[in-house]
């Protein structure tokens, strides 16, 4: 029954792949296209693409800012200039800003 077990579990794993363990940005928070994918969130370039406008594309997906919704996806906010995301600054609620 044990080997069974150890079975299904590693069947389970190997079918649901990494996106089974990754961890979804918390809503009502936003974030930068960059924390979205830095192995904590983990969500894919595609993931991060398909939430975005055609036209945003490279260091402009990753310094745009993304709403976390309820349901784990991400939609798309706006992009910052000169792509610059900031994190939140201590003592802040954790949204990400654009630098000033």
């Amino acid at each position: 029954m044990a080997k069974f077990t150890s079975i299904l579990i590693a069947v389970v794993a190997a079918v649901s792949g990494a996106n089974a363990f990754k961890q979804a940005c918390q809503f009502p928070y936003d974030v930068c296209g960059w924390k979205l994918q830095d192995g904590v969130l983990g969500y894919t370039p595609e993931e991060i693409q398909a939430a975005a406008p055609a036209s945003v594309t490279g260091n402009a997906l990753y310094g745009s800012i993304f709403h976390c919704l309820e349901n784990g996806a991400i939609e798309w906010a706006h992009t910052c200039a000169r792509d610059a995301c900031d994190p939140p600054s201590s003592g802040a609620l954790p949204n990400y800003n654009c630098a000033p």
